[in-house]
């Protein structure tokens, strides 16, 4: 029921490593749920990564409206009411969370490793490794095989492509991951690659590929999205209204798979070449930076730091993580 993601599997020894670590800054995840079990320190501070996004995950389990309404409440209340800041991987869910009633909230977007996400990767005769006819279009989604995700969608937008022309290839893992191998035996036209944890050999395969689709009705941020476009591929989903979604001309508006499937061929028979693939790769590179990332993340910790320990009993500047004297280049 995890959607792919991991959690603790004991929250007593997460609190037992808390207590000895004795940390400054916790910050939390997609397991953002798990706060109120948190062992709490007066001299910590709880931060909340909002990667999961509760309104429409909530909508996805089964039961009563009365009962999912009232653990979001009580989601908002006991958890991201009470962290110190929350962080908003993207404008849109800046003003979602604000909307909500969470006021402590500071925008950071994701970045991308432009050196592996790259279109100098796209070789010769590359899919041939996988038994995918080169010569065909290749679709490539990435990311968590989850109901989320839509992927009995995805799978689904084949039966309106030309199954000589395109080839949907699937990369990655999760409950679906069954499903997916299943489908793989069924439709000539898919291809299904597991799980590729060697950052190297997925750079590759999206540099190969030819086009990035998604079915997602939602992403908080949509890191995928900007690791297929600083590969160079053009990205064709659903508008989602994020930054991350680069050419919006390329997106459609409403939640139809005959509109998505004609959206892929007009970006297929239009746009795509070496030009697309050079000027995606440099606004991806540009305004999706691992250094800028970081470089505002710390600065909020810092100042955060700063006001919660300036009359603090012991010094926070002997912590080995920051050094107010001598700050990052970057600072």
């Amino acid at each position: 029921m995890s959607g792919g993601y991991r959690f603790f599997a004991n929250i007593k020894n997460i609190n037992q490593i808390i207590s000895r670590e004795n940390p400054h800054i916790i910050e939390f995840g997609g397991c953002y749920s798990l706060y109120p079990l948190i062992k709490k320190s007066p001299f910590s501070i709880y931060t909340i990564f909002y990667h999961s996004d509760l309104l429409n995950d909530v909508k996805l389990y089964p039961g009563p409206q009365k009962i999912k309404k009232f653990f979001v409440q009580y989601i908002i209340d006991n958890v991201l009411l009470q962290a110190d800041l929350i962080l908003s991987p993207s404008d849109r869910y800046f003003s979602i969370l604000q909307e909500m009633g969470v006021n402590s909230v500071v925008p950071i977007y994701l970045g991308v490793d432009s050196k592996v996400f790259c279109p100098a990767y796209r070789e010769t005769d590359f899919w041939r490794r996988y038994n995918v006819n080169d010569k065909k279009i290749k679709l490539l989604y990435v990311g968590r095989l989850s109901i989320d995700k839509n992927i009995t969608l995805l799978i689904d937008l084949l039966k309106f492509l030309d199954p000589e022309k395109y080839q949907l290839i699937i990369v990655g893992s999760g409950p679906l991951a069954p499903f997916v191998k299943i489908k793989e035996k069924k439709i000539k036209n898919l291809t299904y690659l597991g799980h590729i944890q060697d950052e190297s050999i997925l750079g590759k395969i999206y540099a190969n590929a030819d086009i990035f689709v998604s079915t997602s009705f939602y992403e908080t941020f949509g890191l995928t999205f900007v690791e297929a476009q600083s590969s160079g591929l053009p990205v064709v989903a659903f508008d989602l209204k994020i930054d991350t979604q680069l050419i919006k001309d390329f997106l459609v508006k409403d939640f139809d798979l005959k509109l998505l499937a004609q959206k892929v061929n007009y970006v297929a028979q239009n746009f795509l070449g070496p030009k697309l693939r050079n000027m995606l790769h440099i606004q991806a590179s540009k305004n999706f930076s691992w250094e800028k990332t970081f470089c505002k993340l710390v600065n909020i910790y810092r100042d955060l730091v700063r006001n919660r320990f300036l009359v603090s009993p012991f010094s926070f500047s002997s912590s080995p993580f920051f050094s107010f004297k001598n700050s990052s280049p970057f600072l």
